[in-house]
């Protein structure tokens, strides 16, 4: 389901290339008819991502591979174009997790303020759990007076760019 985060058309469909193993498993037990239709023409067309879909999710190599020889033999680059799109605009909270720099400008990130969760909790001198902590701004505003933070992420993108941010603010209470 399509949030309109992104637009597809700026996006690669290689860009499912650094897409985590659960993130596979989840596109690949999608079964609305449409999503399976665009995924198999773009799966087909994409060797690449296919094969690396099939090898970082073995349990789903069968199913993507199956679903990717039912795509028509022929199909214009357009007719793929259109496909990779479709199935980057369903997935754009996943594309938006492989990119972490656009999700810190989403509005739901980029408007929020630190000062509404430290009104909510106190964490002076506390241990902090923050799971699911995306691009970290809970647990950024949280290691201000916590005696420690870990920050829980699925996503090896965003854990990633989470250890840059926090060396980049030199932060060094939160473990991510």
């Amino acid at each position: 389901m399509s949030l309109g985060w992104i637009d597809p058309g700026d996006f690669s469909f290689n860009c499912l290339l650094l897409a985590d193993a659960w993130i596979v498993r989840y596109i690949s037990l999608i079964e609305d008819a449409g999503f399976r239709r665009n995924l198999a023409l773009a799966l087909a067309a994409n060797p690449a991502v296919l094969w690396y879909f099939s090898n970082s999710c073995p349990d789903c190599r069968d199913r993507l591979e199956a679903l990717a020889v039912s795509a028509p033999a022929s199909s214009s680059p357009e007719e793929v174009r259109l496909s990779e799109e479709f199935v980057l605009g369903e997935l754009d909270t996943f594309v938006v997790y492989l990119y972490p720099e656009l999700m810190e400008e989403l509005p739901y990130i980029s408007a929020w303020r630190a000062e509404r969760l430290l009104s909510m909790a106190e964490f002076s001198g506390r241990r902090v759990l923050d799971i699911g902590s995306g691009t970290g701004r809970l647990a950024v505003a949280a290691s201000a007076s916590a005696a420690w933070v870990v920050a829980s992420e699925p996503v090896a993108r965003l854990r990633e760019y989470l250890r840059a941010k926090l060396d980049r603010l030199e932060i060094r209470n939160v473990y991510v």
